[in-house]
């Protein structure tokens, strides 16, 4: 009786776990080709999906950069600057270019000076400066930054740090 009884207990676990103890090997069989079966169904579905996506969507997509991105201009301006051109040179590579669209670029890079030079704190080191080595260095940094920019003839940019933060730039 009590074998009887385990023997109930199992197949009722058995069935609340997903099928119970089987005794007909035919359902077993049929479980796995059915498993088989939906394996093969989600492999045909992925190949097709790769294949689609393959074929209509071209290479390097999501690298191309718009035509006429005014940023790209901006981005190939600080490329030749880092590369050791200065401020002739790149104009003279970006001679294609319309006359509006060099104006806006150099205004953009102008704009970037000002607000590198504004986020070193530039404004307290010259209030904080008391000797000419003091203001030597802080030409320097002014220096550097034009000519990361490459506007290293730019007539507009050393009077737009003279105004804005008070100091020449007679020598740059």
């Amino acid at each position: 009786m009590a074998s009887f009884v385990q023997l109930t207990d199992l197949r009722l676990v058995g069935s609340i776990l997903g099928g119970g103890l089987r005794s007909n090997p035919k359902s077993v069989n049929h479980n796995q080709h059915e498993r088989v079966k939906m394996a093969f169904k989600t492999k045909v579905v992925l190949v097709v999906l790769l294949v689609a996506l393959m074929i209509g969507v071209p290479p390097g997509l999501g690298q191309q950069p718009p035509a006429d991105n005014r940023d790209n201009l901006y981005s190939v301006w600080l490329k030749l600057s880092m590369m050791g051109h200065n401020q002739s040179e790149i104009e003279r590579i970006l001679a294609g270019i319309t006359e509006q669209q060099l104006l806006r670029l150099k205004n953009r890079l102008r704009r970037d000076v000002l607000a590198t030079l504004q986020h070193l704190n530039l404004s307290s080191e010259i209030e904080l400066s008391r000797t000419e080595q003091d203001f030597v260095m802080i030409r320097d940094k002014i220096r550097s930054e034009i000519r990361f920019a490459g506007l290293e003839n730019d007539r507009l940019l050393p009077r737009m740090i003279r105004h804005k933060f008070g100091i020449s730039l007679r020598k740059i």
